[in-house]
């Protein structure tokens, strides 16, 4: 809905484009959820699970770690929805990542075949970027930002590493880095589990 509503606005406006189009690693959860309920094997529901709590997750917390990126669009409304859209996916993801104990042994397991998933989404991503600037080199399309021609992104691997290999050999970077990056969440609420086990003692 809140997509729409952006689509609508950037309409009236008259800044509509195909980079309205949901299709960047922060918004890849909202293909997994609606699915997440409806699936009956406990092995892909676990898959989609550790989908949404390492990868959603890092992707939205990421949106903050740059702070800029949010003042970048010319209106305050696309601003807005923007920093709201990632603070929810948050919200959510942490949630699922808590109430699924995404962190336990026997969950963790899974996090390999959600990566799986990510791999198949950036994919998809990479396809539609090499299509769209083969038939217009000018486009706006740049969906996970997965091409020779996008502009530094990823921080270090963009700025060291992408001028200087073939596309080819970044991606595969860019995989192996990313599949370390998401074990972040993990780190995090094992801290968080562990200052709260000591807190309890104390009391």
């Amino acid at each position: 809905l809140g997509d729409v509503i952006k689509a609508i606005f950037s309409a009236i406006i008259g800044i509509a484009d195909l980079t309205l189009i949901p299709f960047q690693i922060c918004s890849t959860p909202m293909y997994i959820l609606p699915f997440m309920y409806f699936v009956k094997n406990e092995k892909l529901k676990k898959t989609m699970v550790s989908y949404l709590s390492y990868i959603g997750l890092t992707a939205a917390v990421a949106y903050f770690v740059n702070p800029t990126a949010m003042l970048k669009p010319d209106y305050i409304f696309l601003s807005f929805y923007s920093v709201l859209y990632h603070v929810i996916m948050v919200g959510i993801t942490s949630f699922v990542f808590v109430s699924y104990d995404a962190s336990k042994k026997e969950n963790l397991k899974f996090y390999p075949y959600s990566f799986l998933i990510f791999i198949g989404f950036s994919l998809i991503a990479i396809t539609c970027n090499f299509i769209a600037h083969s038939v217009n080199e000018n486009t706006v399309i740049n969906f996970f930002y997965l091409h020779p021609s996008s502009p530094a992104t990823f921080p270090i691997i963009d700025t060291l590493i992408k001028p200087h290999v073939p596309f080819v050999v970044y991606y595969l970077i860019f995989l192996v880095c990313y599949f370390g990056i998401s074990f972040i969440p993990y780190v995090l609420f094992f801290v968080i589990e562990l200052v709260r086990k000591k807190v309890q003692k104390v009391n």
